[in-house]
């Protein structure tokens, strides 16, 4: 189970990720976020601060795909830039669960919006590994459908 002591280090990791070059290590850390808020106590424990946060990561990294070149020298950074949208969306969709007050604070934030971005870019931009942006897109489309039937 996750701690809810966790809850108080998780704004300061995302936080990291905001102030760096992306890297493996960020990945790791969404994960580990990611897998927190499967645990209902740690859910509603989380504070505001810690969605604008993910808000903030999640823009980055639409920004991030947008200015990447896919096709370029550097793949191994474009693929994680679109692990790390998967992971994202994983957050979102996870937090939503059983929890109304998570789904309103997600809403009101603007989630909806910056991922609808993210969503359309990976549908519609050339990538040249289509396959690669499968996962973003349905981890994506998860989080905003759970999010239109409030995830009982």
């Amino acid at each position: 189970a996750a701690s809810t002591g966790n809850t108080l280090k998780m704004p300061a990791s995302l936080a990291e990720i905001l102030n760096d070059k992306i890297r493996p290590e960020h990945l790791q850390l969404l994960k580990t976020f990611t897998n927190a808020l499967r645990e209902a106590e740690f859910r509603d424990a989380v504070e505001e601060e810690a969605f604008l946060l993910l808000l903030k990561v999640l823009t980055r990294l639409c920004e991030d795909l947008h200015n990447a070149n896919s096709k370029g020298d550097d793949l191994q950074a474009f693929s994680l830039l679109l692990q790390m949208a998967a992971e994202c969306f994983r957050s979102q969709r996870n937090s939503c669960v059983e929890s109304k007050r998570n789904q309103n604070l997600l809403r009101e934030l603007g989630f909806i919006d910056v991922s609808l971005k993210l969503l359309s870019y990976l549908q519609t931009e050339d990538i040249g590994n289509k396959d690669s942006t499968h996962e973003p897109l349905r981890c994506g489309i998860q989080f905003l459908g759970n999010l239109a039937v409030g995830n009982q």
